[in-house]
């Protein structure tokens, strides 16, 4: 039985279209994994009085940043805003909290049990 050449064609676009898929998948799940797995030592290198530019330096651009009004995991009086690092599945977060000034005032490890 012979195939026609633009189901041949249409084959080759699918599976083109597959392994671009996976290479795409797999590329970001060792990006998110190699992250995650060094996040605990870079949040040691974070010190207290860190300016923000210092943090994405040592830690990269957050996952997620939250700002007063909204809730906060950083307990300091005065924290302004803060960086959230981590994923919500399972929930694991590295947070650093700022003051007003943009400087480090706080940083902690959040986890599930």
């Amino acid at each position: 039985m012979k195939t026609e050449p633009k189901q041949n064609e249409r084959r080759k676009v699918i599976f083109i279209m597959l392994g671009l898929l996976l290479v795409s998948g797999g590329s970001y799940g060792a990006t998110r994994w190699y992250k995650i797995s060094h996040y605990p030592k870079w949040l040691e290198a974070v010190r207290i009085g860190d300016t923000e530019a210092s943090v994405i330096k040592k830690m990269g651009k957050p996952d997620g940043i939250q700002k007063r009004p909204e809730p906060l995991w950083c307990r300091e009086a005065n924290c302004d805003h803060e960086y959230l690092y981590g994923h919500s599945i399972p929930p694991e977060w590295w947070v650093v909290g700022f003051s007003s000034d943009g400087r480090v005032i706080s940083k902690s490890e959040l986890n599930s049990p």
